[in-house]
């Protein structure tokens, strides 16, 4: 099951020396698993360790919790690496999808061509297009292109969110433009907020496979 968790600290050392990750990843502890409802809450409060930075993960009606274990520096702006305990392993760039790893099917060497910024996207109601190039697993197939088009949309009628108000946030659609029915993907919604002045994607709905989505959010830890 796709991003589910354990308290695992030689996977987290395993995913360390596969993606660069610094050493103090065995530090981090109570990750947790819950079985989600129908309505997509779960009983009990999971245990997370305040000291790290978490992101809430629904996928095939499991709740899980992936803790921040890296930064890289890039120019498009910094990776945040995100690991569960289970040898999974997400990327993700001003709230996009640049890397996955551990899963039934994975991304690799994710980058954009004309990529708009969040900042850009907020002040107009245009649609822009843009290019995606991807290595995918299984079947190792090298530079996948995906045209892309992003535009804002209203409140979705349903997501995963939790803890915040849906309608503080700005919405936007990304979708591919023609492609193959064969590579053709659920189209990825996110979920924007703004604070002084400065525009954060919180939460995101993502499909690495036509059968593998799942959604992301921003975890606050209570200490």
């Amino acid at each position: 099951m796709l991003l589910r968790l354990r308290n695992c600290a030689v996977a987290l050392g395993l995913l360390a020396s596969l993606w660069g990750c610094s050493s103090g990843l065995d530090a981090i502890v109570a990750t947790a698993r819950r079985t989600a409802s129908p309505g997509g809450e779960f009983d009990g409060s999971p245990k997370l360790d305040p000291r790290f930075q978490y992101i809430r993960s629904v996928s095939g009606g499991r709740v899980a919790y992936l803790a921040l274990g890296n930064v890289q520096p890039a120019t498009a702006g910094p990776i945040n690496v995100w690991y569960s305990g289970d040898r999974e392993v997400l990327k993700l760039q001003q709230g996009r999808l640049v890397g996955a790893a551990g899963l039934s099917h994975e991304w690799r060497n994710v980058r954009f061509d004309d990529l708009p910024s969040w900042d850009h996207l907020l002040k107009s109601d245009e649609e822009r297009l843009y290019a995606r190039y991807r290595d995918v697993m299984p079947g190792y197939r090298s530079g996948v292109e995906d045209r892309l088009s992003i535009r804002r949309i209203a409140l979705p009628k349903r997501t995963a969110l939790r803890g915040m108000p849906a309608e503080s946030l700005t919405w936007f659609q990304e979708q591919q433009v023609g492609s193959a029915a064969d590579m053709a993907l659920p189209p990825a919604i996110y979920g924007v907020e703004v604070k002084n002045g400065a525009a954060e994607v919180v939460y995101g709905e993502q499909c690495i496979a036509k059968e593998l989505c799942f959604t992301w959010q921003k975890w606050a830890v209570t200490p």
